[in-house]
Formats: C-alpha cells, structure tokens, sequence
C-alpha cells in the first residue's frame, strides 16, 4: 500500500485524521488495556496469536574478529565450465536460466560444484545422528527475541508455517517471506515430489552460536552444524536501489558493454559503519585515479541521506565498471551475487563467512573467476596496477565470472536446484512431518501450521515500506 503527501503544511487533512485517530488510541487503550498495540504495525495485538510477527531485532553487532580459516572441500573435481550434457540436453544458459523445473539429473550436471555445502552439512550430521524434533524449536525466549526465525515443514507437497517470529522491520520480514516464496517456488516446479520435512530456517546477518542445525544466510568454517540456505536475494530485496532478482538480472544485461569499453575503474559503495574494514578500504582508495570508492550513509532501509544522493548507483550501474569490490558486511556480503553477474573483474578479500558457492571461486590459474586481495586492502593499490597492465588477463577473469556464476550457478533456475537439493537432503535426516498435535492421554489435537498460501496473503496486508504510525507521522 503506498501512500502520497499533499504539499500544503496546514489545511492537510492527515492533521486532521491524527488528531482524531490520537484520541481514539487514547479510548482504546484504557478499553482494551488487556491487548497490546503493536506500533511497528498499527494494530491491536491479542496475547493468543501463536504465530507473533512483533519483535523488533536491535541492529546486528559487529563479531569479534575471526581468524581466516581456509575451506577445505573434499571434491577433486575442478569446476567446468563446458557445456555439461544429459543425453540429448545440454544446459544453456540464455534458454535455460528461468527453468525451474529441471529434473536431478539436469540440476547435477548443469551446476556441478554449486552443492557441495549441502553434501557437506549431510556428512556431517550424519556422524552425529538423526536431527531431533528439538533440535529445530525456536520458541524459546532467546529465540522469540532475537527475530527473524520461522519454523515450517514439507507435507504432501504443501508447505506449512508452524511458528514464526519475524518484526515487522523492513529487513527480517521482507527476508523471511523472500525465502519462504522461493522454498514455495521449488516446490512446485519440482518434476518429482519432495520427501515431507520439518525445518528452521534464521534470516539474520549472524546466526547466535548454537549446536543445533539451524538452517541459516551463511556460517563460519568453525559452525559445522549450520546449513547454508539459498540467500533470500535471489527472490527480492527491498532495500533501496536493489529489487527482484530476475529484474535485476535483466536491467544488468540491458547496460553491459564489452569489457574494454568499461570505465577503467574499481567502483564500491556502501556504508563505512558495517564492517571495519570498508573504512580501510575507502582510505586506501581515496584520491586513487583507478578508485571511484564512496561511503554512502542510509537514512533508513530505503533512502540515503541527502547529502550522499547524488553518489549513490544502482546496482547494474557497478557493471559499467570493468573492477567492483565485494565487501563483507555485518557478515557474508549480499551484494555480492549480484556483483558476480557483471561481466566485471570481482575482487574480494579474503573471506570467513562462506556462501553456498563458496566451493566454485577459483583465485588462480586458467580458470581464474575472482581476484582475491588482503583483509585489510593493503594490497589494493598493487593489485589494480597489475590488472590495468594486464588487460587481457583482467579480461579472461571476467569471463570466467560470466562462465561460473552470471550464466550457470548464479542462475534462477540453479537457485531452485539449490533448494530442492536441500531439501532432500535435509529429509534424509531431519524428523518426520507430524499434521497434528498430539497433546496428553495420546489424544490428537488440532492441526499443525498455516498453509503458505493463506500465510503469505496474511502478511500482505502491511506494507512494511509505509506504517500506519509512519503514514500520521509523514514520514511516507
């Protein structure tokens, strides 16, 4: 729902419907002071709601740091990047990038190397046995509290929400229905049924230390436990200058040029106060002619300040540049899928929180995909005057990007690959669906879950870009 302002300061009738609605608020409350008022959301809150979208998660803290920890995947195979085949079919990325119904077969051959950290999360819970009912319940306090947590399961090729604990904040609301859309999405398209299944899933930046096989954005080499989900990105993000995937994807295509025609420049935007380290980055690269490095401060989710409008770029505009950085945040950078489908030099430092196509960045050789520098950027300035004078091999390792993810693993269709093995793989060792509660004496009790269908019209209701406290205070 979006809402207009009118320019005049005084006669505006919004004055008028404040005023109003203020002292209906105040005969509200002391009629109704046993039920809450959500102000995220505008709406009266009873205490029996079991699925509780009202808690507001504090900004994220920046970890300790963390020592870098080389992923040692246990594969021998180097990622091709020829045409895989299935007997008469070969994967093509220009016919076949929004087909989401490509069989097992199909996904394996097409996005060799895209699912080792599944195969790795199996092995491992595998050594430690089956994953018990308690191991996924996220309605303990802390687990209230922190937000942005969903609980669902598979059953008969519908998917269930069974809890959920997600603010009303652009960020963790926005993110937790992006996934489970695109969970629904693979679903559907499946050409076989998915086994039934029961499952939590966090979409925070940072997912608390625990031992259970919470399924998450990302993870450290030291949280084995962890399941690295597709990112909620390949559906949508909501953040200013970002939108749909597929959108995105399309509007990159549209402004790419051939490499040497491309602005000889690294270009990075982004918010200094995420992560140490882009404050390094920016002095580094400041006064550099092969630099167009800006800091760029969010007013909120959805607008810069007004000082730094006029830097601020689109995302596909970063392609128009023949080097972009990609940064780690408040942890794993989720620019960075779109960033690896530019036909662009992607250089990025060494990283600690890994990505499901973590296994398929080759730093050296002739299928170079990225270009890997130091932590702290020390090395920057060295390593773009070695790619300037080498425009040839700049050029290769562009391409080979191109090859690696904006044409293959970086697809829509290879994400829905992605989810599906995950969920046939969690399957194997995750607890059995139950349809129905069972309370004491052994008696069945109601039914487990809302369908996403009616969930997601639910939710709909609210635009989280425009509250109704955010609409009588003008500020949408």
């Amino acid at each position: 729902m979006t809402f207009s302002l009118p320019t005049s300061k005084f006669w505006n009738p919004r004055v008028l419907i404040v005023i109003f609605v203020l002292n209906a608020f105040i005969y509200t409350i002391l009629l109704f002071h046993s039920r809450t008022f959500d102000f995220g959301s505008g709406r009266l809150v009873d205490d029996e709601v079991t699925i509780q979208p009202i808690h507001t998660t504090p900004p994220p803290t920046q970890p300790p740091h963390t020592p870098l920890i080389p992923i040692d995947y246990p594969h021998n195979e180097t990622p091709s990047t020829s045409p895989p085949v299935v007997g008469k079919w070969a994967f093509n990325s220009t016919r076949d990038s929004k087909n989401f119904g490509l069989s097992e077969e199909q996904c394996t051959t097409a996005f060799r190397g895209l699912f080792t950290e599944i195969e790795r999360a199996v092995r491992y819970r595998k050594t430690i046995g089956q994953v018990r009912v308690e191991e996924i319940d996220i309605s303990s306090e802390k687990d209230v509290a922190t937000g942005g947590m969903v609980r669902a399961m598979i059953l008969d090729q519908q998917l269930y929400i069974i809890e959920a604990h997600i603010s009303l904040g652009d960020h963790p609301r926005m993110r937790a229905l992006a996934t489970l859309n695109a969970i629904h999405r693979a679903l559907l398209t499946s050409p076989v049924p998915i086994p039934n299944s029961e499952f939590s899933f966090s979409v925070n930046d940072i997912l608390a230390p625990s031992p259970r096989p919470i399924w998450a954005l990302t993870r450290l080499a030291t949280e084995p436990e962890k399941w690295v989900m597709s990112d909620f990105g390949y559906w949508a993000w909501s953040r200013a200058l970002m939108g749909g995937y597929e959108e995105m994807r399309a509007q990159i295509a549209e402004l790419e040029k051939p490499f040497e025609e491309k602005i000889p420049k690294v270009v990075w935007r982004g918010d200094r106060k995420n992560n140490v380290n882009r404050v390094k980055l920016i002095a580094e690269a400041e006064g550099k002619e092969w630099a167009d490095v800006r800091d760029i401060q969010w007013r909120d989710a959805r607008h810069v300040t007004g000082y730094d409008a006029d830097s601020t770029i689109t995302v596909p505009e970063h392609c128009l540049y023949q080097f972009v950085i990609q940064t780690e945040g408040w942890s794993y950078s989720g620019r960075g899928k779109y960033l690896q489908n530019c036909n662009s030099v992607v250089i990025i430092p060494k990283r600690i929180w890994i990505e499901p196509q973590h296994a398929l960045i080759v730093s050296s050789g002739p299928l170079q995909n990225f270009v890997e520098i130091e932590e702290d950027y020390s090395d920057l300035e060295t390593v773009m005057e070695e790619l300037l004078a080498n425009p040839e091999k700049a050029k290769m390792i562009a391409q080979n990007g191109v090859d690696a993810f904006r044409d293959r693993a970086l697809t829509p269709a290879a994400q829905a690959c992605y989810w599906r093995k995950m969920l046939v793989a969690w399957a194997e060792v995750s607890p059995k669906a139950e349809r129905w509660e069972h309370v004491e004496g052994g008696r069945i009790g109601k039914r487990r879950g809302v369908d996403f269908e009616t969930y997601i019209v639910k939710e709909a209701i609210m635009d989280p870009g425009c509250t109704w406290a955010q609409w009588f205070t003008f500020k949408c």
